[in-house]
């Protein structure tokens, strides 16, 4: 977490994916390892066992108890960090409900947990990453933009004036109550756009993001966002392929998943 908003964020993530990449792929080419190296008195669970003797019983199910069909397969919509991703979808929401000019904005109030605020470390950042974890960008961009894409995430556009001027409208109006089924956030997030005229607007109270296993995303928004990341990525393999094979994953080799054909 102390890296959140630097180039070795995403580094974590990206060689996670790189890991699980090629250990598929050496399963396939047949390479082996013993199938006790994660409990064998000299494997994994011993090694960061800080008195090298780990409780290797647990409660008996594991592999039995699979928390992604427990609680569902959640994707972010918004390429930030996921604490911004509720009032995202407020402030869009808000703003197609009353479509108002950023010069026409003098606060905008956003109720979240103090938390995920710890998270949100940067008030006024100045660079794409350092955005990412930024409360006040993901305001600032859907006032501004109507949207908070990679095309956003950017230094050039973080630093442009009318977003770094907007930015410093933006209050956090912070609870420490916390959702019982995520006790790191808070029940619901809130917007509050004050104008200049003196007219007042709130969104609904936004309990779920979109993209959440309770407020799944749409066969149509999944297939956007995954094109807006090729794209911005320049993918050798088109998004519409790649997309395909990814919707056929169950019978598609790891190797051919990513081959450029």
């Amino acid at each position: 977490m102390a890296n959140f908003g630097t180039m070795t964020k995403p580094f974590h993530a990206g060689r996670s994916a790189h890991s699980g990449i090629i250990a598929a792929r050496l399963a396939e080419a047949g390479f082996t390892a013993n199938t006790d190296a994660l409990e064998h008195p000299q494997g994994f669970l011993s090694a960061i066992s800080p008195t090298g003797n780990p409780d290797r019983t647990g409660d008996g199910k594991l592999g039995e108890d699979w928390a992604i069909i427990k609680h569902g397969l959640s994707i972010k919509k918004y390429p930030a960090c996921y604490g911004t991703h509720r009032a995202i979808d407020g402030m869009l929401d808000l703003l197609a409900a009353h479509p108002v000019k950023p010069a026409d904005v003098k606060k905008v109030s956003v109720h979240f947990g103090s938390f995920t605020s710890k998270v949100l470390r940067n008030r006024q950042p100045d660079t794409g990453l350092a955005a990412k974890f930024s409360m006040e960008f993901a305001m600032a961009s859907g006032v501004i933009a109507h949207r908070v894409s990679l095309a956003e995430l950017t230094d050039p556009f973080v630093q442009r004036k009318d977003v770094q001027d907007m930015m410093r409208r933006v209050e956090r109006d912070l609870t420490d109550e916390t959702d019982p089924e995520n006790p790191s956030s808070s029940p619901y997030e809130q917007i509050r756009i004050e104008t200049t005229s003196g007219q007042v607007f709130e969104s609904p109270k936004v309990t779920r993001a979109r993209g959440h296993a309770e407020r799944p995303l749409t066969e149509q928004q999944l297939h956007d966002k995954f094109v807006d990341c090729l794209t911005i990525g320049g993918s050798a393999v088109p998004a519409e392929t790649l997309f395909g094979r990814l919707q056929a994953m169950q019978s598609v080799t790891a190797r051919d998943l990513t081959a450029v054909h």
